[in-house]
């Protein structure tokens, strides 16, 4: 699956992980399935225990960031950016098209 972006986000990302916390890794991708469950199967498949792989797509994550949603907003302004750093430094500056 082409990843335009990844980063861990979160908790983790914001230094207060504990014993109850997940690792969330944000995905985006335009490759992701457009139904839930088909979705989560694909990301959580060789996830590893603990780790929660949320995906978007390019619009998805706009509008999610948009509204303010709290792993969006965590993937943007404290994330740990595995892939596409440009992607997020964009979206963040408002020039990601």
């Amino acid at each position: 699956m082409p990843v335009l972006a990844a980063a861990v986000a979160g908790f983790l990302a914001r230094g207060d992980l504990n014993v109850w916390s997940d690792v969330d890794v944000v995905v985006v991708s335009n490759a992701l399935a457009e139904r839930v469950p088909e979705r989560s199967a694909l990301l959580a498949a060789d996830a590893p225990a603990g780790v929660q792989a949320v995906g978007y797509t390019r619009e998805e994550f706009r509008r999610a960031l948009g509204r303010g949603d709290p792993l969006a907003t965590s993937a943007v302004r404290e994330g740990a950016i595995l892939r596409g750093g440009g992607f997020f430094r964009g979206i963040a500056r408002g020039t990601d098209r």
